[in-house]
């Protein structure tokens, strides 16, 4: 509790548009859902996530790296990355003081800050689960959780929700991001019914009246091998290979 009151009062002191939320496309959408709470709680719209592309293989690995872009797309409603590139020049121009990096190493080199960057800002936050060179940089770091011990869902390329199973429970002091972000929410004075969210399934059920693709989903009519919501315009080819053999 002192450490999520004294990230609220950091981020009081800071004028809301020199602040910046780089979240990641490696989180839940009920994550990021608890992330747009937040940026419009402090009242800022610098949020984005940081990009991944790759070779795609032809198979099963996407040139998307990140496993819930359109989750970001979606719940944020961003175009993800096209931000990034004025947050950092943010930092650099001393025009961003305050940087939140939830579950990022904002020194990777997708991210593109470098250590010198970072010590220019006023207050640098952190979720992380690993100990890395953007929390060593950090005022404070509150411990996440991996994707082994995340409970939630996440959309992939081709645009199918899929359901993610905590494998293993959380260890020592570290909490569900979503419960971390829900709470620094609530202490900026957010509405207390976020308290009301015990679980992601709490928050899942209130997307589904909120976003017209999620319009009245629950955690079983997903189902084990996911449901498509949205079109996207991409297919894994090695799913349609095996579907036009089966024909």
């Amino acid at each position: 509790e002192p450490a999520l009151a004294s990230a609220a009062e950091a981020f009081k002191r800071i004028s809301p548009d020199k602040i910046a939320i780089i979240a990641s496309g490696r989180m839940t959408n009920e994550e990021l859902y608890m992330v747009r709470h937040l940026a419009a709680q402090i009242g800022t719209d610098r949020v984005d996530i940081v990009p991944r592309t790759g070779e795609s293989d032809g198979m099963l690995i996407s040139a998307d790296r990140n496993p819930n872009t359109n989750g970001a797309k979606l719940v944020l409603g961003i175009e993800p990355g096209s931000r990034l590139d004025a947050i950092r020049e943010g930092v650099r121009n001393g025009s961003v003081k305050a940087v939140l990096a939830l579950g990022e190493d904002l020194t990777a080199p997708e991210a593109g800050f470098t250590p010198e960057d970072l010590k220019k800002l006023d207050y640098l936050f952190m979720i992380a689960h690993s100990a890395n060179e953007t929390g060593r940089h950090a005022d404070l770091v509150l411990p996440g959780v991996t994707y082994a011990e995340k409970f939630g869902t996440m959309i992939n390329v081709a645009g199918r929700i899929q359901r993610l199973n905590r494998a293993i429970r959380p260890v020592g002091y570290s909490r569900d991001d979503w419960q971390i972000l829900r709470d620094i929410t609530v202490a900026l004075g957010g509405n207390p019914a976020l308290k009301d969210f015990s679980s992601a399934l709490d928050i899942l059920t209130v997307m589904s009246t909120e976003y017209e693709a999620l319009n009245g989903l629950t955690w079983g009519s997903i189902g084990d091998g996911g449901r498509p919501i949205l079109e996207t315009g991409v297919t894994i080819p090695v799913v349609e290979r095996e579907r036009n053999q089966s024909r």
